[in-house]
């Protein structure tokens, strides 16, 4: 009897998390309508979707209020819990989210250094003006910080809390990175390292969260990572936009560099994140799940 109670809550689980991962998906792409209508209107004279556009920014934000207000939803009428359910209340938010946005710096930073000594890679800098240099960085971090929290308040926030609910962190923390690698496999010419090195990234991210107790280190983690990369011109996930401060040249895409994908698809990241998760691993096998 005991048994088949747990196979119903565990089974409530999963369809809750899979329920809201569509209901999020639908209403970002329902509301990403009427902004496409208003950008093939006003802004069809830009060429192509570059930080150039309205788009860049508008887009972000609409994915991250539509993420926003689903979870709003189901937190009141599913959850009926707090928003604090989803780790975002912190005292110490700032902290954790210099902290993260710092260490993902230094992370890119010594990776493009790797690749420069082995020949791999060269770095110009095509610096122009100041105004053009600090309207870039300004467009770039509004641009990406939106959909930064979209994707935190879904896999971070929503799902690994609630998977959490009825599974040791441990397996909330597998599940949720599977879904989150499993989310952005979908994009163009990912390879199966690709989708190996965001399930570790995804993994690392989750037990930050639930180690420290706050959103607002994965926040900073994967916003610093993002906002980097694209700084120092790398692509990502397949997109690489012109840059008007670095220009990153490649000798060629390989396990070292990573590929078009981005440097998702490099051995060292591979490395890296498994040592990162190795460190932060051990503290989790003590923590109990949080029956509802």
């Amino acid at each position: 009897m005991e048994e088949l109670k747990n196979f119903k809550y565990n089974s409530l689980v999963f369809i809750k998390i899979v329920v809201f991962i569509i209901a999020t998906i639908l209403f970002q792409r329902i509301a990403l309508i009427p902004l496409s209508i208003i950008s093939k209107t006003y802004w069809s004279q830009y060429d192509g979707r570059g930080l150039n556009e309205p788009w860049f920014i508008s887009s972000g934000l609409v994915l991250f209020l539509a993420a926003l207000a689903v979870c709003f939803v189901f937190l009141k009428y599913v959850e009926k819990r707090q928003f604090s359910y989803l780790r975002v209340i912190a005292f110490n938010y700032k902290k954790y989210l210099a902290t993260g946005i710092l260490f993902s710096f230094i992370l890119v930073f010594l990776f493009t250094l790797l690749n420069i000594i082995l020949g791999n890679t060269r770095l110009a800098i095509i610096y122009s003006s100041f105004t053009t240099t600090l309207f870039y960085i300004v467009l770039l971090g509004v641009g990406i910080f939106a959909p930064v929290l979209y994707e935190e308040l879904v896999y971070r926030g929503y799902v690994l809390k609630t998977l959490e609910t009825r599974f040791s962190a441990i397996t909330a923390v597998v599940i949720s990175s599977l879904l989150f690698s499993a989310a952005h496999f979908l994009r163009p010419d990912p390879s199966f390292l690709t989708f190996v090195n965001i399930f570790l990234a995804g993994a690392l991210l989750s037990i930050c969260c639930i180690r420290y107790n706050s959103l607002w280190l994965p926040i900073g983690l994967h916003f610093g990572w993002n906002y980097f990369l694209w700084i120092f011109n790398y692509p990502i996930s397949h997109q690489r936009w012109t840059n008007p401060i670095l220009k990153l040249n490649y000798k060629e895409h390989n396990l070292i560099t990573g590929s078009e994908f981005g440097p998702e698809s490099s051995l060292i990241l591979t490395f890296i994140f498994i040592v990162l998760i190795g460190y932060l691993f051990y503290p989790l096998c003590g923590i109990k799940r949080e029956h509802v």
